[in-house]
């Protein structure tokens, strides 16, 4: 639910039997409602015919520009099933979304923004004007941004790691965490399926947060499970660069770290070129905090973005991880394995160690080692596994 602590408060609570109508086209601004249980239909009446706009359920929220602005509403509204809903004022709507943890702040402001856009001056949808699968796009996507929002709460974003292994004998060095959500209807999704529309809802830094907390603990429970083996390895987990710069980054991984029992050697922050063109002073001063803690840097997608040797050296950088897309043709084309032997021979120039990204063949990990590459990820060797997965695969690699 969006509101969760709303339901403390029981008279704004109100079931309202099938068909009963909940407001009618042109009623001024009153109560936003939270959907309890039941559907509600929400409709325009043109021609005496029900034309339908939306058909929401549990966890929906409805009415929140009229709410917000005080306008008349352009759409109806009726129970289909008996609908037990909240009653949300303007003063407690305001008072929650100031009040409300960042994420559930958040999605309703994008929330409301996104509605602003397609709303006519009564502070409703305008099905006249827009077209049907429009409308039908833009309620799903904030269904979505709210659900996203609710599994961040109860933690359903998780780590699947993959192994990165050592060219030079095929043994594990480390793994790279990658964010899955483990839905309790549609199973583990993968992040094309969630990352786009948290990203444009400013969501993504939570999932970075939990999927970073996710993977520590499931290394530090891989090191107690092999011993002196394990002592080596490490995680490397991706951090957007809005979150990267942020002050409270280092005191986040610290708490992290300390919450988890993991050492801060054992974890790399991969961060792409985009945090250092966009501030490099902060992204500098953060990286120099998080070395003196004990955590080390990687660039990921070397190559693929605009960062300058300057910008290299200034960052107290750990790792080069060469993007894919130059690994995936370096044994059929004489200018990739050109620009990765560059970017190789620049990995050694600053004394970082460097892994390609996607090997999928033998023939492109052969070529790697023989030009001087570290270490290697990619189906080749496994693919990124939950932690249920990771510990049976690790005892038959070993």
């Amino acid at each position: 639910m969006l509101y969760p602590s709303l339901s403390t408060t029981s008279q704004f609570r109100r079931l309202l039997p099938d068909d009963r109508l909940i407001f009618t086209e042109g009623a001024p601004g009153g109560p936003a409602f939270l959907i309890e249980s039941g559907q509600v239909l929400i409709f325009r009446e043109r021609d005496g015919i029900e034309v339908e706009v939306a058909r929401l359920g549990q966890g929906d929220v409805f009415g929140e520009i009229a709410l917000l602005d005080g306008g008349v509403r352009t759409a109806s509204a009726r129970a289909l099933k008996d609908a037990l809903l909240f009653e949300i004022d303007p003063a407690m709507m305001r008072r929650h979304i100031d009040a409300a943890d960042p994420v559930i702040g958040m999605v309703m402001d994008i929330l409301v923004s996104r509605l602003r856009s397609v709303v006519g001056p009564g502070g409703y949808l305008r099905p006249d004007t827009m077209p049907r699968q429009t409308t039908e796009s833009l309620l799903g996507q904030m269904r979505t941004e709210r659900e996203i929002a609710r599994a961040i709460r109860l933690e359903q974003f998780v780590a699947a790691l993959q192994p990165i292994v050592s060219l030079a004998d095929g043994a594990i060095a480390g793994f790279e965490a990658l964010a899955r959500w483990q839905h309790p209807e549609r199973g583990i999704v993968l992040p094309g399926g969630f990352i786009p529309i948290a990203e444009s809802a400013r969501l993504v830094g939570y999932i970075d947060w939990l999927c970073m907390k996710a993977a520590c603990l499931t290394l530090r429970r891989v090191k107690d499970e092999y011993g002196a083996v394990a002592d080596l390895w490490w995680v490397s987990v991706n951090l957007s660069g809005t979150h990267f710069a942020h002050p409270e980054t280092v005191d986040r991984i610290a708490a992290i770290l300390k919450e988890t029992g993991l050492p801060p050697s054992a974890l790399k922050v991969e961060i792409t070129e985009t945090v250092l063109v966009s501030d490099i002073d902060a992204a500098a001063s953060v990286a120099k905090s998080l070395r003196d803690l004990g955590v080390r840097i990687a660039l990921d997608d070397f190559g693929v973005g605009y960062a300058s040797l300057a910008y290299l050296h200034r960052m107290p950088l750990d790792t080069l991880k060469i993007d894919r897309s130059f690994i995936d043709q370096v044994t059929a084309s004489p200018q990739s394995e050109v620009i990765v032997r560059a970017m190789l021979s620049l990995g050694e120039s600053f004394s970082l160690t460097t892994v390609a990204e996607g090997i999928e063949r033998a023939d492109q990990a052969e070529r790697l080692t023989a030009l001087g590459c570290h270490y290697a990820q990619g189906w080749l060797f496994a693919r990124p596994m939950l932690e249920a997965q990771l510990l049976p695969w690790l005892e038959s690699y070993r």
